[in-house]
C-alpha cells in the first residue's frame, strides 16, 4: 500500500512539474539578454572537439573550405581535434579563428565555435555554446577591430524564415580584458536589427 501511495505521489509531482514547464516561456537566447552573460574566464583550456554531427569537418570532400594551421592558436585548437575553416584574423597579438567538428552535405560547419587568443593565451569563445550553420544564433561575419575589440554578427531566425535567409541579425560587441590570470573575452553589447535584404 505504501509503495502504491509513493508511486501515485511521484506521478502527481511529475505531472505538476510537466504542466509548469509547459506554462513557462522557453529560455531566452543569450543574444536577447539585456545584460550580456559572462561565460569566459581567464586561464581556460581549449576544449576537446565534440563528436561530429553530419560528416567529420576534415572530410576529403570539404578540403576546399578548411585550412591548415598557421597561427599559434590554430595549432592548439587543431591538437584538440577541431578543423579550421574560414580565414584566421590577426591584429597585433590578438588572433581570431573559427573551427568546427562537423559539416553538413554542403560543407557548411556544424558544431562550430570561434576562439580568441591574446598574447598566446586563450581569451575565450565568441559564443557560450556550439553553433550550427543555418540555425538561430549561428555566427556569420566576424570582425577583429583592434587588439582588444571584436564584433560578430549572429543569424536570428523565426519559425517562418527560410533556412537561406534569417530575418534578423544580432551584432555583438566584445572587449578583451587583461587580468593577472590572463586575458578574457567579454561580450559588452548586443544589438538586433532586421537583416539586410538579399540581392
Amino acid at each position: 500500500m505504501r509503495v502504491a501511495h509513493a508511486v501515485v505521489l511521484t506521478l502527481t509531482a511529475a505531472a505538476a512539474a510537466l504542466a509548469l514547464a509547459e506554462a513557462l516561456p522557453p529560455p531566452t537566447s543569450w543574444l536577447e539578454r539585456e545584460h550580456p552573460v559572462v561565460w569566459n574566464r581567464p586561464g581556460v583550456a581549449v576544449p576537446d572537439a565534440p563528436p561530429p554531427r553530419g560528416d567529420a569537418a576534415n572530410s576529403e570532400r570539404c578540403r576546399s573550405v578548411t585550412r591548415a594551421a598557421t597561427l599559434a592558436g590554430d595549432r592548439s585548437v587543431v591538437a584538440k581535434g577541431w578543423t579550421l575553416f574560414g580565414p584566421g584574423q590577426v591584429f597585433g597579438e590578438t588572433e581570431v579563428l573559427l573551427a568546427a567538428s562537423g559539416v553538413d552535405g554542403m560543407c557548411r560547419p556544424l558544431g562550430f565555435q570561434g576562439f580568441v587568443w591574446v598574447d598566446g593565451k586563450l581569451a575565450g569563445t565568441i559564443s557560450p555554446g556550439l553553433m550550427d550553420s543555418r540555425t538561430d544564433g549561428a555566427a556569420g561575419l566576424v570582425q577583429l577591430r583592434s587588439t582588444d575589440r571584436l564584433e560578430v554578427e549572429f543569424a536570428r531566425y523565426t519559425p517562418a524564415d527560410p533556412l537561406c535567409c534569417p530575418s534578423r541579425v544580432t551584432s555583438v560587441s566584445y572587449r578583451v580584458q587583461r587580468t593577472p590570470s590572463g586575458p578574457v573575452l567579454l561580450a559588452t553589447e548586443a544589438r538586433t536589427s532586421p537583416a539586410a535584404p538579399r540581392r
